[in-house]
């Protein structure tokens, strides 16, 4: 639950940042953290937001929309503890 509000905050001020106005939905897997410690294993966030195309374009007013997804990874430290 920690990682998930975690990820969903920094998704939200990352959109912000980029001006874009729309409620991201998030998926965080957590399984790597099952992995046993001294094999790799990694942490994935998925980002989904419905994004107006007035804020994509330049054109202001432009109709209609666009669903963005975006997929990140980060490895876990093979050998700290689970």
């Amino acid at each position: 639950a920690q990682a998930q509000a975690a990820a969903r905050a920094s998704a939200e001020t990352a959109l912000r940042s980029d001006g874009l106005d729309c409620t991201p939905v998030v998926s965080v897997n957590t399984a790597g953290f099952t992995v046993p410690v001294g094999q790799p294993a990694q942490v994935t966030a998925t980002v989904t937001c419905t994004v107006r195309l007035s804020d994509l374009t330049a054109v202001p007013g432009m109709p209609g929309a666009r669903t963005l997804t975006a997929t990140v990874a980060s490895a876990l430290d093979p050998y700290r503890a689970r």
